[in-house]
């Protein structure tokens, strides 16, 4: 069992790329599973499907070596807006991460709209992941709960919990608190 870290498009001259290549060639792998495949190059998805590739993806792959999966984020957005409504809450925000494909803002909206909610079309917003961006989210809570506006969401589903950590500091802040003031 191997880890190759690094692979990513930019990457291709990592010694983890070539030491994996070199695995696929000598027939020392059996197959590969690909976290964050979004970031991989054309050529390096074109070495990957030459043996059987479980990766993480919404994309369909026409290779028959590749399985995606996927989590069933649409899913998670309705079990969570039915626990909101539960709790007596009706102006729902969504903050994924910015690896969600830009479709995912539209479906969300139907979500809420099924449970006979109304969506606010800038309530579904994405942060970035990278460590040089994720304290950006901070800012962006800042605008979604901002006192000054005349309607606030008093819900809240974070689609990806690496999130959370710059999450909960502004709504500190803003002296609101989850449980009490949002859930």
């Amino acid at each position: 069992f191997s880890f190759y870290y690094g692979i990513e498009a930019h990457s291709e001259n990592s010694s983890d790329w070539h030491q994996l290549v070199e695995d696929i060639r000598l027939h020392r792998l059996a197959g590969v599973i690909v976290l964050e495949h979004m970031r991989l190059s054309d050529a390096m998805q074109e070495v990957l499907q030459q043996i059987p590739m479980v990766l993480f993806s919404e994309r369909d792959f026409s290779s028959p070596n590749v399985l995606p999966i996927c989590f069933d984020y649409a899913g998670m957005v309705d079990r969570a807006v039915e626990r909101l409504k539960q709790l007596g809450r009706s102006r729902i925000a969504v903050i994924s991460n910015t690896g969600k494909f830009v479709d995912f803002i539209p479906e969300v909206r139907q979500v809420i709209t099924r449970h006979g909610l109304t969506p606010h079309p800038e309530w579904v917003q994405a942060a970035c992941l990278c460590p040089e961006a994720l304290p950006w989210t901070a800012q962006l809570v800042r605008l979604l709960f901002n006192p000054g506006q005349s309607v606030v969401p008093d819900g809240l589903i974070v689609i990806n919990e690496i999130l959370l950590e710059y999450i909960f500091p502004p709504l500190a802040e803003l002296n609101l608190k989850p449980g009490r003031d949002l859930d």
